[in-house]
């Protein structure tokens, strides 16, 4: 799965915006969802998208779930798409101002954006650019495992972190911090624990918990340095070919999921740093001074993201996310409170 069918995204990007093709017969035939994510029932976007089945029922809308196709496959025969943001961004690049390191503080200050001015901006440039943007879903914010502590910018100076899909923005953070990054094709969760013996990762909660990275890693850094999203997604052409009805109806499925799909990242991420201690994994908070010290390390946030964007364009995304999250920052109360989604510190590891 790794290598098959997220290294088939690519492809189905660039033919998918031109397939538009719908049955004359669209009010009744069901919507096909097709998830770019491992196989298993218990992966948050299999669990996000039965949800979104049994919510759509309730409409009269039938959404049947499926693997997206494997690599090689350029047919497109599904409605929407469930994928990381960071392979639509390949074609939007504007998203790439979600994946900025040490910017959101916490999951909280990604939705207060993405619920506001910042993700009709997003919603806008893929509109552009032949997608439709249904719904944003989370996987966590990342951290920072491997054989010694991260907790100090120091301590990434050569070493070499796995990057298992292409990630242009984690490769150029991993540079300034003085870092390695490798990219990897694995096959399977083995060949990535076959790297990791001697490589670090840079991954959310969850994902170290599917690639059981404790068996090979000693320690976590709590750094929650940057956003991991997934986007529900159709080829803009395509998703206006259906019925109105039906659209209305799956937009008002997916804006129920998206309070119940918040709810379970939470939930999947408390369930994992639990698991993770128990199963041995040193954990490591960073402090303020800390985060400051890899924040400082890396350039103007302007020049991590792509050079197909303008510099006008870059700053006003940046300019957008920084307000969305001043003003979050700002009703979250004073220093110290505790913002919702943001994981409470471990007093015993400092």
């Amino acid at each position: 799965m790794y290598r098959t069918r997220l290294g088939a995204l690519l492809l189905i990007l660039i033919t998918a915006a031109s397939a538009a093709v719908v049955s004359p017969d669209a009010d009744s035939e069901p919507v096909r969802l097709a998830i770019a994510g491992p196989e298993d029932d218990l992966h948050f976007a299999w669990a996000a998208a039965r949800e979104l089945s049994r919510l759509a029922a309730k409409k009269d809308i039938e959404v049947d779930v499926e693997p997206a196709p494997l690599a090689g496959s350029s047919e497109i025969t599904w409605d929407l798409m469930v994928m990381p943001v960071r392979s639509l961004a390949t074609q939007v690049p504007a998203l790439e101002v979600l994946e900025l390191p040490f910017f959101y503080p916490s999951l909280a200050a990604v939705h207060a954006n993405l619920d506001g001015a910042l993700g009709e901006r997003l919603d806008t440039e893929a509109s552009q650019r032949g997608w439709k943007i249904l719904a944003f879903w989370d996987e966590g914010m990342h951290i920072l495992s491997g054989l010694k502590r991260f907790d100090r910018v120091r301590n990434l100076k050569a070493r070499e972190f796995l990057i298992t899909r292409p990630d242009p923005i984690a490769e150029r953070q991993l540079r300034y911090w003085k870092a390695d990054a490798r990219r990897i094709q694995p096959e399977n969760r083995e060949a990535v624990l076959r790297e990791c013996l001697i490589a670090s990762r840079a991954s959310t909660l969850q994902e170290v918990m599917r690639e059981q990275l404790y068996r090979v890693h000693l320690a976590m850094s709590l750094s929650y340095h940057r956003y991991e999203g997934w986007v529900v997604v159709a080829p803009l052409e395509r998703w206006m070919q259906l019925p109105m009805s039906k659209r209305a109806a799956i937009e008002a499925a997916l804006t129920e999921v998206r309070a119940w799909q918040r709810r379970d990242t939470e939930q999947r991420e408390a369930t994992a740093l639990a698991e993770l201690k128990t199963r041995g994994m040193t954990l490591y908070d960073l402090d303020a001074a800390e985060r400051e010290a890899f924040a400082a390390a890396l350039p103007d946030r302007a020049e991590l993201m792509s050079n197909t964007l303008s510099p006008a364009q870059k700053r006003e995304l940046i300019d957008l996310a920084s307000a969305g999250t001043a003003a979050f920052v700002a009703a979250a109360g004073p220093p110290g409170a505790q913002p919702a989604g943001a994981a409470p510190p471990d007093p015993q590891n400092h």
